[in-house]
């Protein structure tokens, strides 16, 4: 049934491959690679320590460290190929499931948005915080079903998996601030 799925979100999003969009979603997929996550994660963790933040710089690198960690034990795991019925528009190694951009983008977007809200001027900006950060996430998750580097269902799976961690650190680290 899942599969059914996927093959018919593939197949309509093939109809809709057109020059432009293609460049979008491969810029998309250059800024998310991992290398450009550390990057992100350094000039973040830099911020957070400048600011003072230094919980939140921690957390935020756990998360995305736990997220890039579990999509890899899980690809060796469940080993499942990634799709070959369509043309695919990025040469990709390894397996599907789940998304790693979605899992480790969904994490540290989820995380950094939580924290966001969280300061005295984020409170003000918390529907434009989490709109922006789903948009973002759902703009990730959408390229790599569009450049065929990935099904439907291991995008989804890896936003669901990157809710859990980001749930996960934010209740346990929560809990010990206030024990």
């Amino acid at each position: 049934m899942i599969h059914l799925i996927d093959v018919r979100i593939a197949d309509w999003l093939l109809h809709y491959r057109v020059g432009w969009l293609t460049e979008f979603f491969l810029l998309v997929t250059a800024l998310t690679t991992s290398a450009s996550l550390l990057v992100l994660g350094a000039a973040l963790l830099s911020a957070c320590l400048f600011y003072g933040r230094y919980r939140a710089g921690q957390i935020i690198l756990l998360g995305a460290g736990l997220a890039f960690v579990l999509q890899f034990i899980l690809k060796i795991i469940i080993l499942r190929p990634r799709p070959a019925a369509w043309p695919a528009l990025i040469e990709v190694p390894g397996y599907s499931f789940p998304s790693g951009h979605a899992l480790v983008g969904a994490t540290t977007l989820g995380l950094i948005a939580y924290y966001l809200v969280h300061t005295r001027r984020g409170r003000k900006y918390q529907p434009w915080i989490w709109l922006i950060t789903i948009l973002v996430a759902l703009i990730i998750g959408l390229s790599r079903i569009y450049l065929g580097a990935h099904w439907a269902s291991d995008v989804v799976a890896g936003f669901a998996l990157g809710a859990i961690i980001s749930w996960l650190i934010v209740r346990f680290f929560n809990q010990r601030t206030v024990k």
